[in-house]
């Protein structure tokens, strides 16, 4: 299909989206002049891709075994010197416990994302199939840590990385590094991601240390981000490149 018999968009789809762009681009301080060359940008870019962008079909994303997501419950997924992570659902034996983690008001971070801000239940996050959560359990099958990729977005290869240490007795023993590393190495290796990120609440000093022991790189701090207990959090984004991972080496 070419230009000349291609459907045109409604005009009014044309102007919500040149008025988002507008409003946009307004608060991100854009003057009426930088409008102006954000147009001539646009025009740019059009006349550049020709039209054959118009013609060229979106390529259907590769499925490669290493990014398909774990099959069941309790499927081994890694492991490290004091950890196994399993595949966690809600028909797990330890899901009590772990929904239990998430009752703590320092934890309810992890049940938002930065695509869906909303509060949600351990349940319905684990019935989403962007989600990929993981377990880890201690040699003696107590659960140690929760472990996640919340909102897998295969097209583009990303994940936003959830880690916590549940039980208040096994914190500041390495046990949330540890399980880290593994849960980065699965999420390259296995599901396929280029890029991991991860948001913490400002101020959340060991979560921010926990990140740039790992290599993470701060995007952005984000005022407001978060609304935990009817309180309204700035939150900090970082992020990881699978090409720029090197696994720290052990302390």
């Amino acid at each position: 299909m070419t230009d000349d018999t291609r459907p045109r968009m409604p005009a009014a789809t044309v102007e919500t989206l040149a008025r988002s762009v507008f409003e946009q681009a307004a608060l991100y301080g854009f003057t009426r002049i930088d409008q102006v060359r954000l147009a001539s940008a646009l025009l740019s870019l059009c006349n550049a891709a020709g039209p054959a962008a118009a013609t060229s079909a979106v390529p259907a994303p590769a499925t490669a075994a290493r990014g398909a997501h774990p099959q069941s419950s309790g499927a081994g997924l890694a492991r490290t010197a004091r950890l196994a992570i399993h595949a966690l659902d809600a028909g797990d034996p330890h899901f009590s416990t772990v929904a239990g983690w998430l009752q703590e008001l320092f934890a309810a971070h992890f049940l938002l994302s930065a695509a869906s801000p909303q509060s949600r239940d351990l349940g319905q996050l684990l019935r989403c199939d962007r989600n990929v959560f993981g377990l880890a359990c201690l040699d003696d099958g107590r659960p140690a840590a929760l472990l996640a990729y919340l909102d897998h977005d295969e097209l583009h290869q990303r994940a936003e990385m959830r880690v916590l240490v549940g039980d208040p007795g096994l914190r500041r023993q390495g046990y949330a590094i540890e399980a880290a590393r593994a849960w980065l190495a699965y999420g390259f290796d296995r599901l396929g991601l280029g890029k991991v990120f991860a948001q913490a609440l400002q101020g959340d000093v060991r979560t921010m240390q926990l990140f740039e022991r790992l290599g993470f790189a701060v995007e952005a701090v984000l005022p407001g981000e978060l609304c935990i207990a009817g309180e309204r959090h700035a939150a900090v984004r970082c992020a990881l490149l699978r090409d720029a991972y090197v696994l720290p080496a052990d302390p």
